[in-house]
């Protein structure tokens, strides 16, 4: 699940796809237990909040700082 690939600007980052969602029961279903787990979590937990965020929004997250990732 962790890493979707990586870049020169930030290293690695997370990229959950949709295919990969659905396997585990459906963007409503994984949405909603993300999202309490994404709100227990301390804030230096960034390599989960990564992988969470990407679920919930399907878009790229970098695993050092939990910030999304710009495509160039």
């Amino acid at each position: 699940i962790g890493v979707g690939g990586a870049d020169s600007h930030k290293g690695q980052y997370s990229q959950i796809h949709e295919d990969f969602i659905k396997a585990l029961g459906g963007k409503g279903a994984v949405k909603s237990r993300v999202e309490k787990r994404l709100s227990k979590l301390h804030d230096n937990h960034f390599e989960l909040k990564a992988i969470y965020k990407s679920c919930i929004a399907g878009d790229s997250y970098y695993l050092c700082d939990a910030t999304r990732r710009d495509r160039f």
